[in-house]
C-alpha cells in the first residue's frame, strides 16, 4: 500500500470496515465479529428499509473504493456487507430469531450456495455487497418458511 489515503478513501475505509473493526480483526473472523455486532444492534433497533437501503448504497460505494485502493477483489477487512446482510436476514423477524438467523446467515455467507454465489460475480462493490444481501434474503426466507411449516406464522 505505498500511498496514503485521501479524504474520500479514509471515509470509504471507515465505512467499509465498519469503523475500522474489519481491519483490526483481520485474520480473526472479522465477518463473524461484525455480524455479532449487527446482532447486538438489531436487538436494540430494528432498521427499516430506508436505513438498510442507505447502508447498502454506502456499502457499495465504500467497498468499491477500498477494494480498488487495496488492489483486491473482495478484501477481508471489508465487512459492511455482513453488517447489511444480517439486517436483511432479520427484516421483520422477532428477537427470538436473532441467534438462528445469525448462524444460518453466517453459514450461507461462508458456503455461498446457489443462487448466493451468482451475486459475487457482479463487478466491484456490487459483488462485494450483493452476495451477502442475497444470503440475508435467503436466510430470512428460510426462517419464515420454517416458522410457517411449524405453524408459528400464517
Amino acid at each position: 500500500m505505498g500511498r496514503s489515503f485521501t479524504l474520500k478513501e479514509s471515509i470509504a475505509f471507515y465505512m467499509a470496515t465498519v469503523g475500522g473493526l474489519g481491519k483490526s480483526l483481520e485474520g480473526r473472523m472479522p465477518g463473524t465479529a461484525v455480524t455479532l455486532l449487527a446482532l447486538l444492534i438489531r436487538w436494540i433497533y430494528e432498521a427499516d428499509w430506508y436505513t438498510i437501503s442507505i447502508l447498502f448504497i454506502l456499502g457499495v460505494w465504500s467497498s468499491e473504493r477500498l477494494s480498488k485502493f487495496l488492489g483486491e477483489r473482495d478484501p477481508s477487512p471489508i465487512v459492511i456487507d455482513e453488517f447489511v446482510g444480517y439486517f436483511v436476514a432479520m427484516w421483520n423477524l422477532d428477537e427470538i430469531m436473532l441467534l438462528p438467523s445469525f448462524f444460518l446467515f453466517r453459514l450461507l455467507d461462508i458456503v455461498k450456495p446457489f443462487p448466493v454465489n451468482l451475486f459475487e460475480r457482479l463487478p466491484g462493490g456490487w459483488g462485494i455487497m450483493m452476495d451477502d444481501v442475497a444470503a440475508g434474503f435467503l436466510t430470512n426466507g428460510l426462517i419464515l418458511l420454517g416458522l410457517w411449516f411449524w405453524g408459528m406464522v400464517r
